[in-house]
């Protein structure tokens, strides 16, 4: 951890290592941490004060690692000779097992937090693209995709700097749901081969298909 804070005290100082030679020795020493990390997961006792910093700010230096390795990887090919690309992320080490919409939110706290302190339209615009690929990638987020991206095309870009996106996304998805459960109901009753007419403006007591 001392070796890390020296080269970027808060994860956001990530941002401002612009050297490759920086960004090489930032990448060993959260590698080293991550090792150490998976090791001390071994003892059933294992705490994050053990690695004398607290998870999200552990989460949040991982996310800055695999900013490094995502921003690495897609450089066109005759741009990829760099000290950066030539060094092994490991990124066996980090478990990625549960990319479920808990997950999803806590990078979008991260970019939410990174357009607070002033990053560029070109870092936001390529984070807010790996976070839809993601989206993308994962079956268990399928039934759910559409309305994360809306969130994040349409939602995302208007909070104010004090709204918590966990919050705002909660509000954002209760309505959303139950609009597009309305439409599949409709959907459904519409195209059953008996169809019944509906009060839609009964309560839910005295409508038994509502």
């Amino acid at each position: 951890m001392q070796e890390l804070r020296a080269i970027a005290t808060i994860p956001n100082d990530v941002n401002k290592l612009i050297s490759e030679d920086d960004q090489v020795e930032f990448v060993k020493a959260f590698r080293n941490l991550i090792r150490l990390q998976n090791v001390s997961k071994s003892f059933t006792e294992f705490s994050f004060s053990d690695l004398n910093l607290d998870e999200q700010t552990f989460e949040d230096y991982k996310s800055k690692y695999l900013d490094i390795y995502d921003r690495t990887r897609s450089k066109p090919d005759e741009e990829k000779e760099s000290l950066v690309e030539e060094v092994d992320f490991e990124l066996e080490l980090i478990q990625r097992d549960e990319i479920n919409v808990s997950y999803i939110l806590k990078l979008l706290a991260n970019l939410q937090r990174d357009i607070k302190d002033d990053a560029t339209q070109e870092d936001y615009q390529n984070q807010k693209a790996s976070i839809l690929e993601l989206i993308g990638k994962e079956v268990q987020l399928r039934s759910k995709r559409d309305l994360l991206e809306k969130f994040i095309e349409e939602r995302l870009p208007t909070l104010e700097p004090e709204e918590k996106v966990e919050t705002v996304f909660q509000d954002f998805w209760t309505p959303e749901m139950l609009n597009a459960n309305t439409k599949l109901y409709i959907s459904s009753y519409t195209n059953s081969k008996k169809p019944k007419i509906v009060n839609m403006t009964s309560s839910p007591q005295t409508n038994e298909h509502n």
